[in-house]
């Protein structure tokens, strides 16, 4: 092949990458393999590297269907050649081009070669360049993506963490409140043995004060007033055996969210 034979015509097509924004061709050509890129975007174009630009899942976000129609079409094909803005292959007697339109990446049919202007293996050199460009390019997008959603999943689990601190706070307010009200109680003991069924209250003097203060206990007429006394120390007893519980579960919803926090700083 001369020096101005097309850029990797008769290289054959071993494997498709694709995304919306960019496709990337693994081709074979005799003592060589490349990756021949074709990417969108404000600095679009087509450019050739030694290695694959991303792994993982970067070129995700194409419908399976959209893949499944590039890599039948493509993975076997035979490079035609390579010009400005696209690839164009054969495969199965039809010819193909890889190009951009309207910010994706598609695959249309060559129905003319009015345009058609092929890059020189001699040019070579500054398709490479491009194709470095076009990497870079594709990984700060992806990274700048990643670093959004990230972002994004730190910030709905810090959101979380908050509203399990505040939950856990109200937890700890309900025991004080039970506690409060258990010491309360116990005051009315004596009283609720001698109130008849069917009582709406109780009453007694309080002297925690120095002085006698009448406090007065609301009742369920339904049921004793010793039954419900007996509730609200049983109901006391309950939470206060969770309070540790409690305590241990807001110091660790806190730990975490300002850990959080801190790798969403870091991030940017």
């Amino acid at each position: 092949m001369s020096e101005d034979a097309a850029l990797l015509a008769g290289a054959t097509v071993q494997r498709v990458f694709v995304s919306p924004a960019i496709c990337v061709l693994r081709v074979r050509a005799p003592g060589e393999t490349a990756h021949v890129v074709v990417a969108a975007g404000r600095a679009g174009g087509v450019g050739v590297v030694a290695v694959r630009p991303a792994k993982g899942d970067a070129f995700g976000g194409t419908p399976p269907g959209e893949q499944a129609r590039f890599r039948a079409k493509l993975e076997g094909a035979r490079v035609v050649g390579i010009d400005e803005g696209r690839v164009v292959v054969e495969h199965a007697g039809e010819r193909l081009a890889v190009a951009i339109d309207a910010g994706r990446v598609v695959l249309r049919v060559v129905a003319t070669e009015a345009s058609w202007s092929p890059v020189a293996a001699s040019e070579r050199g500054a398709i490479a360049a491009r194709g470095v460009d076009l990497v870079a390019a594709f990984l700060a997008a992806d990274a700048g993506l990643r670093r959004a959603a990230i972002a994004q999943a730190l910030k709905r689990g810090s959101a979380r963490l908050a509203r399990r601190v505040e939950a856990v706070a109200g937890d700890l307010e309900k025991i004080e409140r039970a506690a409060s009200v258990a010491a309360q109680a116990s005051a009315f003991v004596a009283a609720a043995a001698r109130a008849p069924r069917g009582a709406r209250s109780i009453t007694v003097d309080d002297w925690s004060t120095g002085e006698p203060r009448p406090i007065t206990l609301p009742l369920d007429p339904a049921r004793t007033a010793r039954d419900q006394l007996d509730a609200m120390f049983h109901r006391a007893r309950r939470l206060r055996l969770g309070r540790a519980v409690a305590e241990r579960r807001l110091a660790e919803a806190a730990a975490a969210r300002t850990a959080l926090e801190g790798i969403a700083r870091e991030l940017d």
